[in-house]
C-alpha cells in the first residue's frame, strides 16, 4: 500500500474510534450491556481489519465482558480508558510516521 492509503486508513480509524469512544462511555454508565456489546464489535472488527490489533483486543475485551452473564460492565471501565490511551497512541503514530 502507498502511504496516503495507509495514513487514510489510520485516519478513519482514528475518526471512528472518536466518535465511538463518547458512545461506549455512555452505554457504560447507563449499563446498557447491548450498546456496549455492538460498538465492542464494531471496534474489534474496524481495528483488526485495519491492523490496529492492540485496539481490536480491547473491542473484543469490551464485546465479551458485557456478554457475559455476571455483570463485569464496570469493568468496562478500566478497558475504556485503555482504549483512550490506544487512541491517542496510535494518533501519535499517524503524526510521527505519516505527517500530514
Amino acid at each position: 500500500m502507498t502511504e496516503a492509503t495507509v495514513r487514510e486508513i489510520y485516519t478513519a480509524v482514528v475518526t471512528d474510534l472518536h466518535k465511538r469512544l463518547p458512545a461506549l462511555e455512555k452505554a457504560i454508565a447507563a449499563g446498557n450491556r447491548d450498546e456496549v456489546r455492538r460498538i465492542g464489535h464494531a471496534i474489534k472488527g474496524g481495528c483488526g481489519m485495519a491492523g490496529a490489533m492492540q485496539v481490536a483486543k480491547l473491542g473484543a475485551i469490551l464485546e465479551s465482558r458485557s456478554e457475559s452473564g455476571i455483570d463485569q460492565l464496570d469493568n468496562c471501565r478500566d478497558a475504556l480508558q485503555e482504549l483512550y490511551s490506544a487512541t491517542q497512541r496510535l494518533e501519535r503514530m499517524l503524526e510521527k510516521e505519516f505527517p500530514a
